[in-house]
């Protein structure tokens, strides 16, 4: 007799999944075959922790209180470690626990956009007890040497929590094969619905539910994750597996057009970490362009680019962190191309944008020239 756990009641049912009464189960049962695809996804080992949760932050904030709760209060150990333009969920959950006794410190970037790991050495003390940072920036494109990061931090003795939500689109790592002990993804950066992240953890990682004693997932989660959404995240994981050959080659090619042809209205376009970069990013300047005005003037077309806020910092503030010259830091704009972007779209995009670009340059000049 087969039984099964229920990851969503978190009880063991000794009903054999065949059982002609056991109908009702149908559900339960793709609910196991969602994480079955989520640990295949994330390249994460069975004795790994898995637990589906409403978004990254709430991800961050169970990592962060479980660590503080079962290794600072024994050690006194409250200090972490963030990247300077790290998301603003993580800064912001960082600031808040600051009453709790926790503080940070900021690790500078250096001319490419990654950690400086000199400086990640020297800011982390023997009161650390984690440090986190995302993989990759889907508003920058940069990459993280996160092998480098990983075993920086494991010298010190220190936890590491990633989100890998931008990076694993390219599905180029495994969680069992990374020497960090949490991996969080927010579904919306994978081509799922809002409302749905994972956070995965080594078996030697503390995770605690944040809300006491809890039922749910293993007891790691107080309320239960609706079985649609774990459903909608497991196929979109499913569908990236499988496009996972295919879609880099197809989707560079297709961002790579998009820059060259652009270059017909704007010979001085700046392409920002055009030699290492995501393969979906377009981090792009359009000197003497405002970016905010650009970015108006696109969604009136039905064009929509990306220039930070809401949980992730302002774009031209990443840029400015890194040296860029505020005046080119503010004609920037990032665009994300997919397999879902056809080529005509694309050239739509390129039209629109050159001759919108241009308006918006014309109107600048004539402000200044009547300055």
């Amino acid at each position: 007799m087969k039984g099964r756990f229920d990851l969503t009641l978190g009880n063991f049912d000794e009903t054999p999944l065949d059982a002609p009464y056991a109908t009702a189960s149908e559900p339960l049962r793709m609910v196991e075959e969602a994480f079955s695809t989520f640990r295949a996804f994330a390249g994460a080992a069975d004795e790994d922790a898995c637990i589906a949760l409403s978004c990254e932050t709430e991800a961050f904030v169970q990592v962060l209180l479980s660590l503080y709760m079962e290794v600072g209060y024994e050690t006194g150990k409250n200090h972490v470690v963030v990247f300077a333009g790290e998301k603003a969920s993580i800064l912001t959950s960082l600031s808040v626990y600051e009453k709790l006794g926790i503080c940070f410190d900021i690790v500078k970037l250096d001319s490419s956009g990654a950690v400086d790991l000199s400086d990640l050495q020297k800011k982390m003390n023997p009161k650390t007890f984690l440090a986190a940072f995302s993989g990759a920036s889907s508003l920058t494109g940069v990459i993280q040497p996160v092998w480098e990061i990983a075993r920086l931090c494991k010298e010190k003795q220190v936890p590491v929590y990633m989100d890998g939500s931008e990076l694993s689109v390219s599905n180029t790592y495994q969680f069992r094969d990374l020497d960090i002990d949490y991996l969080a993804l927010s579904g919306d950066k994978l081509f799922a619905p809002s409302g749905i992240a994972l956070l995965f953890a080594k078996p030697a990682a503390p995770l605690l539910p944040l809300l006491g004693s809890s039922k749910f997932q293993g007891g790691k989660r107080l309320m239960p994750i609706g079985s649609d959404l774990i459903q909608s995240l497991a196929k979109a994981l499913g569908d990236l597996m499988e496009m996972k050959d295919t879609s880099a080659f197809e989707v560079t090619r297709l961002r790579n057009g998009f820059e060259k042809k652009l270059r017909r209205f704007f010979p001085d376009l700046v392409v920002h970490f055009e030699a290492k970069r995501l393969f979906y990013v377009s981090c792009i300047a359009l000197p003497k362009v405002h970016g905010e005005h650009l970015l108006f003037r696109l969604q009136e077309k039905g064009i929509f680019a990306a220039l930070g806020g809401s949980r992730e910092q302002k774009l031209p503030y990443l840029l400015m962190c890194i040296g860029i010259a505020p005046e080119l830091a503010y004609s920037s704009l990032t665009f994300n191309f997919s397999v879902f972007h056809s080529e005509e779209e694309v050239e739509t995009l390129v039209q629109t944008l050159g001759q919108v670009g241009l308006d918006v340059k014309k109107a600048a000049q004539e402000l200044w020239e009547k300055d």
